[in-house]
């Protein structure tokens, strides 16, 4: 498990120092009831084992909207399998309130606006 969490940080941090080659822009999560996630903007998504990646950066914030209680670092749940058999992780870059953070759950931990803003500087 650990060198799963190595790699996705490595793969994670290699996008943050080349912008100009992430695929989508930031996006910012509309008002809603859940954790005001006004104050969180979502920067990417990395679901997978080891170099087997994904970017699900687009899902992760549909089911940040849809999923009150949150969502499962899972490949039913985010729709993509980057590595069949092997456990997985996901990793979510985000801004709250303005600084970068990053959010690590694997497979039974549930993600969320109100977990995400838990996180707190050093954690």
């Amino acid at each position: 498990m650990k060198t799963v969490t190595a790699l996705l940080m490595l793969a994670l941090l290699s996008t943050s120092l080349a912008p100009a080659q992430q695929n989508a822009p930031a996006t910012r999560p509309a008002a809603d009831a859940i954790g005001d996630p006004d104050e969180i903007q979502i920067e990417m998504a990395l679901f997978g084992s080891g170099t087997h990646l994904a970017d699900v950066t687009d899902r992760v914030v549909q089911l940040l909207h849809s999923e009150p209680q949150g969502f499962e670092a899972r490949a039913d749940w985010l729709r993509i399998d980057p590595a069949p058999g092997q456990s997985k992780s996901l990793l979510i870059r985000y801004r709250y309130p303005g600084k970068q953070r990053y959010y690590m759950i694997s497979g039974g931990v549930r993600a969320s606006f109100v977990a995400m803003r838990d996180v707190r500087d050093g954690k």
